[in-house]
């Protein structure tokens, strides 16, 4: 048994909020059982009544991206396989990659592609229909403005991307885009241009596609990328995290940051529907082009990745779904098996 402290800092929308004791070793995140958790108070002492329960602790990788006006930061963990945690290779809780802590300075010993091939699931085995997920959120600092998360400003002198893909080991091909997010350069004249499938915060699922007809070797890949005149590279630090999903889905900071993101948003991605939230009672009717091809289905699910329902195309126009809680719903459109784009309501 191993006892670890765990340091909870009760915020609505900050920083990560977990901190743990490091174990620069990979098979610190298989936790059993018989791992105890306490929290540590803010000012550090320990607080042995607030126990964590092990299951729900989960590894993650979180990307840094740092210019002089912002700091993009992109999380991504809490990976599972039909409802069973998948661990993360190349993980070393506290390591921190591309960044000397004694200089306190960036080190640039990674490129973005050598970041984004070691940093993957373990290799698990796998078939059509398959239950995988994942939780991943993204946000940025203005550093023009004392650090603050501030979704109308967001200065940028490089396009950065990041994205999820499902790998087949034995050859290393992509079976797979699972996620993706494209962030163009701005000015300080210019709102934010963010291009991607889900919304800022997303705990998402798939099935491993028909294609993988018999047991297959696979694991789950997340990618970085930069282009431009900063010459930076992400950063990447391995931690583990209490709840990070609950915490996020649940804030009424999250989720107000999430919907101001789509408002402020300067290069939406065309979506051929709209969403329209309706009260008396909870709905929401979803308005499709006449005469779209780009999309065959839509499909909805509710903030914590549950399937609400799905609509094949082309149907009544518009179409009314019924709801039975608020909170924020995303709706995707898609094609086939393929996401063309997706757009966020919140109902109250």
């Amino acid at each position: 048994m191993k006892t670890i402290l765990v340091l909870l800092s009760l915020v609505t929308l900050s920083l990560p909020t977990i901190d743990i004791i490091a174990q620069c070793d990979s098979n610190g995140q298989v936790l059993s059982a018989t791992d105890t958790f306490y929290a540590v108070k803010d000012d550090f002492t320990l607080d042995s009544s607030i126990f964590i329960p092990p299951n729900e602790l989960a590894a993650y990788f979180a990307f840094d991206y740092q210019q002089d006006s912002s700091r993009f930061q992109y999380r991504v963990g809490e990976f599972t396989k039909n409802s069973q945690w998948v661990y993360l290779n190349n993980w070393c809780l506290d390591k921190v990659y591309n960044f000397d802590e004694k200089g306190d300075s960036a080190v640039w010993d990674y490129s973005n592609a050598a970041l984004s091939a070691i940093s993957q699931t373990r290799t698990i085995s796998v078939i059509a229909s398959d239950t995988l997920s994942f939780f991943r959120e993204f946000y940025w600092l203005d550093n023009t403005n004392g650090g603050i998360i501030n979704a109308s400003k967001l200065v940028s002198d490089d396009e950065i991307s990041m994205s999820v893909d499902l790998v087949r080991e034995s050859d290393g091909t992509r079976i797979l885009l699972i996620d993706t997010i494209h962030v163009s350069s701005t000015t300080t004249s210019k709102k934010p241009c963010i291009t991607a499938w889900k919304p800022v915060m997303a705990r998402i699922g798939f099935l491993v596609p028909s294609s993988v007809s018999e047991a297959t070797n696979v694991f789950v890949r997340a990618n970085v990328y930069s282009s431009g005149p900063s010459g930076s590279s992400f950063m990447r630090s391995d931690m583990l995290q209490y709840r990070m999903s609950k915490q996020s889905l649940e804030s009424s900071g999250w989720q107000n940051f999430s919907t101001s993101v789509v408002s402020e948003n300067e290069c939406s991605t065309t979506c051929y529907f709209s969403l329209t939230p309706l009260s008396g009672p909870r709905r929401i009717s979803i308005d499709v082009d006449n005469g779209q091809s780009s999309l065959n289905k839509i499909i909805t699910y509710d903030l914590y990745g549950d399937l609400i329902n799905m609509t094949t195309l082309p149907s009544s126009d518009p179409f009314i779904l019924y709801l039975s809680t608020g909170g924020l719903y995303i709706s995707v459109g898609m094609y086939n098996e393929s996401t063309v784009c997706s757009r966020v309501t919140f109902i109250p």
